[in-house]
């Protein structure tokens, strides 16, 4: 379906110039075009990165604020941002934009970051990292809700699969069931 206006943002490629989203085989063949595997990789090293992001933060909380944690890798993934977009020249965001920019800052640079310090006091990044594993499902729900999308059947089944997979899973590594930590 076509996505509804407030939703079209412009995207850049790594030289900064503005192109519009492409249908998934299309972009695939542009991303990876020798099918080297390269996106694979990329993608793989992000997972890998992601992966010790919980076991160095219950490190780092365990002598350090929550609030200096979250706020100080805040400030280093925006200082590599600002790098990389004074790199390839991109164009300054509009004010919707910015508004957008805002509202997801405070969700993903400071509520994710500082709840999980938080979660990491008391509890062990294996624990937390379950859990967490519900955010995928979470927020693709979250997504085709807000924009008015209605997805396939298949799509209801696959998010409440993981879903529940998670939460079996939990119950089972756990104390056999689930308890307010959860």
């Amino acid at each position: 379906g076509v996505m509804p206006k407030h939703f079209e943002f412009p995207w850049y490629n790594f030289k900064g110039e503005l192109w519009t989203p492409l249908p998934v085989d299309e972009a695939a063949a542009l991303t990876d075009p020798a099918g080297s595997g390269s996106v694979v990789a990329l993608g793989a090293l992000g997972v890998l990165g992601f992966a010790f992001s919980y076991p160095a933060t219950r490190l780092a909380v365990v002598d350090v604020d929550p609030l200096f944690v979250a706020f100080g890798r805040a400030a280093v993934a925006g200082l590599l941002a600002v790098v990389y977009l004074l790199a390839v020249r991109a164009p300054r965001p509009t004010q919707v934009q910015w508004r957008s920019l805002a509202i997801v800052a405070a969700f993903v640079v400071i509520g994710f970051p500082l709840l999980s310090g938080i979660a990491l006091q008391a509890k062990t990044s294996a624990h937390v990292a379950v859990v967490t594993a519900l955010m995928p499902a979470a927020t693709a729900v979250a997504a085709v809700i807000r924009a008015g999308e209605r997805p396939s059947r298949m799509f209801w089944l696959a998010a409440a699969t993981g879903a529940v997979a998670v939460i079996l899973f939990a119950i089972s590594q756990g104390a056999g069931g689930l308890d307010s930590d959860d």
